[in-house]
């Protein structure tokens, strides 16, 4: 498939780890919504894109991470931990 981008067809896909932070005080002290996605990257121009899974992109929604740990009475890295395993599992 081209770029997007540039038009070029230079484009490989890798797997990524990233930590998506929620923004504001609010969040501060979230750990984040680990994503573990496959990335298309342009070796050209650098361009990438990626897809967030259902679980994440309805964290990403609600904004809620922190309303999560509250509620469920769980520490934040308990849950990160969780999740580290589950998406490597």
């Amino acid at each position: 498939m081209s770029c997007l981008l540039c038009g070029l067809n230079k484009e490989s896909e890798f797997t990524a780890e990233m930590n998506i932070h929620l923004r504001g005080l609010a969040h501060v002290d979230s750990p984040g919504i680990l994503l573990i996605s496959k990335i298309v990257v342009c070796l050209d121009c650098g361009s990438s894109r990626f897809l967030t899974p259902p679980a994440e992109l309805s964290q990403l929604v609600r904004g809620t991470l922190t309303r999560e740990v509250s509620n469920g009475g769980q520490k934040a890295n308990d849950i990160v931990f969780r999740r580290k395993i589950a998406l490597r599992a």
